[in-house]
């Protein structure tokens, strides 16, 4: 028994050794696992968040794509609305051109009297002076006039998309039994929409009358010359009632 004892001693120390051997790999083995389990974690927390910016710019992506998809397809209609409005416009250009041809030809016989076609804003004026409608001071039209209205008229029934402003002007110096030359002005406007209406069947819808008495001159009233001038019944040709009433319609 005695041999035996430091036998037993050196096994129960071994044991011990082994123990404490043992003990630290299982620290370092719990250690590693719990710092490798960290960076799963941190590595986890990243592929999340690299999931989240996938899915953004995923939608980021679809978002774009639509937005390039319906910026083509604006471009396509825009494309589509701008042919269109050339074409119309060439057409309203071929139109007036050929209502302007029809005018002047219509005129020609009363050019001499001072009757004249012209540009002014954008808008085709035909110019009628007063002494080829109307007696001195008077609201009446004579036979020449209404005739050169039928030319007018004629072309309103051939173009009914159009529509006509008839503005009456005078000149400075005041008529006798009137009460003023804005009244003059605009009662010769009426008489000429009423031959348009009544005599030459021009849908009354399509006429404006309006009077500017002695307020837009084109012409220095100083001299007889001017005041001539100035006497003018002026025709104003649009497409569009708003756009030349906004120009023309008000009186000063």
């Amino acid at each position: 028994m005695k041999a035996l004892k430091p036998i037993f001693v050196l096994l129960i120390s071994s044991v011990l050794i082994l123990s404490c051997g043992a003990s630290k790999k299982l620290k370092s083995a719990q250690a590693d696992n719990q710092r490798l389990s960290g960076e799963v974690t941190e590595l986890n927390n990243k592929v999340s968040g690299y999931e989240k910016q996938v899915s953004r710019l995923t939608n980021e992506k679809a978002s774009a794509t639509k937005m390039a998809a319906d910026c083509s397809t604006a471009k396509d209609q825009l494309a589509i609305e701008n042919n269109a409005f050339k074409k119309a416009k060439a057409d309203e250009d071929a139109a007036l051109a050929e209502i302007e041809k029809k005018v002047e030809d219509g005129l020609e016989k009363f050019a001499e009297a001072g009757a004249d076609v012209e540009y002014k804003d954008g808008y085709m004026h035909v110019l009628l002076p007063d002494g080829l409608l109307f007696a001195k001071g008077s609201t009446k039209i004579g036979k020449e006039g209404v005739e050169a209205l039928g030319i007018m008229g004629t072309i309103m029934k051939d173009y009914p998309n159009l529509n006509l402003l008839v503005v009456g002007n005078t000149d400075t110096l005041h008529v006798k039994g009137v009460a003023d030359n804005w009244s003059l002005s605009t009662e010769r406007a009426n008489t000429v929409v009423r031959i348009l209406r009544d005599k030459y069947m021009v849908d009354p819808a399509r006429l404006v009358a309006a009077g500017r008495g002695k307020y837009n001159p084109v012409a220095d009233n100083a001299t007889t010359e001017g005041r001539a001038k100035n006497r003018r019944i002026d025709l104003i040709i649009s497409l569009d009632f708003d756009e030349v009433l906004g120009l023309y319609g008000e009186s000063e």
